[in-house]
């Protein structure tokens, strides 16, 4: 099946017109047409677009010898697995982070002492930190976009 007929048996199924899904894309209702009769092929940004609408995966959309629909799998509380995994690595970044910092502290501590320990801590604590804030930045502006 090739892309332009997987587009059109998506809106089909979606219960879409061809204007109401340029709506959604925002772009023309001529470029779905095009699409769909095979005319035209969308950018890559339309791609990820339509897998989103459609709720279908990129190599499904792409992938010409794909004719089987896989579904974006949801957990029961309707979080992808992508999303736990990025949850996951933040979680575990972070203990981490507070093991190895609490290690280097004390070995720190017995060496150079008190003083040096505690600003050791301090610096170590904010660095990691600013490993971790981008990650969650990341995250949370590609949950923002997917909305």
């Amino acid at each position: 099946m090739t892309l332009g007929e997987k587009i059109y048996q998506l809106r089909k199924q979606k219960e879409l017109s061809q204007e109401t899904l340029a709506e959604q894309l925002a772009i023309s209702r001529q470029a779905v047409s095009k699409w769909e009769l095979g005319e035209s092929m969308p950018d890559i940004e339309n791609i990820v677009q339509l897998s989103k609408v459609f709720n279908v995966s990129t190599d499904y959309l792409l992938n010409n010898n794909l004719t089987t629909l896989t579904n974006t799998t949801k957990d029961k509380k309707g979080v992808k697995r992508d999303e736990r995994f990025v949850i996951l690595m933040v979680t575990l970044a972070i203990i981490f982070k507070v093991l190895v910092i609490g290690a280097l502290f004390a070995v720190i501590k017995t060496f150079l002492g008190t003083i040096f320990g505690i600003i050791f801590l301090i610096i170590a604590f904010f660095g990691a930190t600013l490993i971790i804030i981008p990650m969650c930045l990341m995250f949370k502006s590609s949950k923002s976009k997917k909305k």
